[in-house]
C-alpha cells in the first residue's frame, strides 16, 4: 500500500515539475518548436534559443513587442515594451524576464509601451512613452522602475507619444515625439516642457545619435524623415535623399552605426539603404534577396565592427562581414517573420531577434 502511495506521489511530481510548471514559466525551447517570441543567440547568429522564461508563475511574456532597449549604463538590463502587457525587464541579459510593477500604479498593467529611454550615467533613470487611459503619456522613474511618475500627457485623446530621448551630454534635457506631430523638449528633467516644432504629420519614432546628443531624427507614418543637429531648433528634411528608391519611404527600421556616428541604415520594402553623411544622401546596400521580393524588417550593425551588418527578411537573417558586399543566409527555423534585431552593445556575439511582432 505504501509503495502505491509513493508511485502516486512520484507521478504527481513528474506532472507538476515536468509539464505544468514549465508551461507557466516558459522554457528555452528549440526554435523549431516555437514560432513567436524573443530569441537569443550567443554565437553571432549561428544558433538560437527561445528566451521567454518568466520569473512570475502563471504570467507569460506578451507576444506583441513594441520596443526593445538595452540599459545604456548596464546592458545586462534589457527592457521590453509590449502592446497591452506593459513594461518587462530582464536583469540577466535575457535569461529571465519579469513584468515591471509600478508601486504607484501610474503605469497600467495593460499599457502599450512604445519607447524606453535610459541614461548612460544612471542605470536607474528611465523614461517611458506609453499609451494608456486613452491617451499618450510620458512617465519617469529614478529608482530603476520601482515607481514611476507622470511627467507629460497629450492634450487630445486618442493621440500617443511614440519616442523619448535623454541628452547624454546634459541629462536634464529630455525630448519627446508625439502622434500630434509635436517635438517637445524639457530642460529640467521633465518638470516643464516647450514645443520646438509642430510637424505637418504625426511622429511615430524618435532616434537619437548616442555619440552626438544634439542630433536627433524623427519619422512620420508616411516615411518622412527629418534631422536636427541642435536639439530641435532647426530641422532638415531627409526624404529627398531616398525618394528615388521605390518604396524606400515604407521604413521599417532605422539604425545608427555606433562606431561611425555619421553612418545610418534604413530598412524598408525597397531593401536596405545606407547614408554616411547623417542622412543627407543614400546608397543602396545590395542584398541577395530579389528586388521587391521581401521587405527588410530590421537591420543591425556589429557594435564593435562596422563591417558586419545583419538584415532580417521574412523568417531568415542575412549577414555580411564586408560592409554589405557579400552576404550569407542564416535561417532561424521559425514560421513567423522576424520583426526586429538587436545586438548587445558590450558583446556583439549576443543577438536578440523579435519573431512574430
Amino acid at each position: 500500500m505504501k509503495f502505491s502511495y509513493l508511485l502516486v506521489i512520484l507521478a504527481m511530481l513528474v506532472l507538476i515539475f515536468g509539464i505544468i510548471l514549465p508551461f507557466f514559466i516558459g522554457t528555452n525551447k528549440n526554435p523549431t518548436s516555437a514560432t513567436t517570441g524573443i530569441f537569443k543567440s550567443t554565437d553571432g547568429g549561428s544558433s538560437w534559443a527561445l528566451s521567454v522564461r518568466s520569473s512570475e508563475i502563471g504570467i507569460a511574456l506578451p507576444a506583441h513587442i513594441l520596443s526593445f532597449e538595452f540599459n545604456r549604463k548596464n546592458p545586462n538590463i534589457i527592457y521590453l515594451g509590449t502592446k497591452g502587457g506593459s513594461l518587462w525587464v530582464s536583469k540577466n541579459a535575457g535569461a529571465t524576464w519579469a513584468r515591471v510593477i509600478d508601486a504607484k500604479e501610474n503605469v497600467s498593467k495593460s499599457a502599450e509601451v512604445y519607447s524606453i529611454a535610459t541614461s548612460a550615467k544612471d542605470e536607474k533613470l528611465i523614461y517611458l512613452s506609453v499609451y494608456q487611459n486613452n491617451k499618450g503619456e510620458v512617465l519617469k522613474s529614478v529608482d530603476g522602475g520601482i515607481t514611476f511618475d507622470l511627467v507629460y500627457f497629450v492634450p487630445i485623446l486618442k493621440y500617443g507619444v511614440f519616442g523619448a530621448a535623454i541628452n547624454p551630454e546634459n541629462e536634464s534635457r529630455v525630448h519627446i515625439a508625439t502622434g500630434e506631430g509635436g517635438f517637445l523638449t524639457s530642460s529640467d528633467a521633465g518638470k516643464t516642457w516647450k514645443v520646438d516644432k509642430w510637424f505637418p504629420d504625426g511622429l511615430i519614432s524618435l532616434i537619437q545619435n548616442p555619440a552626438r546628443g544634439s542630433e536627433l531624427f524623427v519619422l512620420t507614418p508616411h516615411g518622412e524623415l527629418y534631422r536636427t543637429e541642435d536639439e530641435g531648433a532647426s530641422w532638415t528634411r531627409l526624404t529627398p535623399g531616398y525618394a528615388s528608391f521605390s518604396n524606400a519611404a515604407s521604413i521599417t527600421d532605422i539604425r545608427l552605426d555606433q562606431n561611425n556616428p555619421s553612418t545610418i541604415y534604413i530598412s524598408s520594402e525597397f531593401g536596405l539603404l545606407r547614408s554616411v553623411d547623417s542622412g543627407t544622401t543614400w546608397k543602396e546596400v545590395p542584398l541577395i534577396i530579389p528586388p521587391k521580393g521581401l521587405s527588410i524588417q530590421s537591420v543591425a550593425v556589429n557594435t564593435k565592427n562596422s563591417r558586419e551588418i545583419y538584415a532580417a527578411a521574412g523568417n531568415s537573417i542575412y549577414v555580411s562581414e564586408d560592409f554589405g558586399e557579400n552576404w550569407r543566409a542564416m535561417p532561424m527555423n521559425v514560421t513567423a517573420s522576424i520583426a526586429a534585431l538587436r545586438i548587445k552593445p558590450d558583446n556583439p556575439n549576443i543577438i536578440f531577434a523579435v519573431v512574430g511582432k
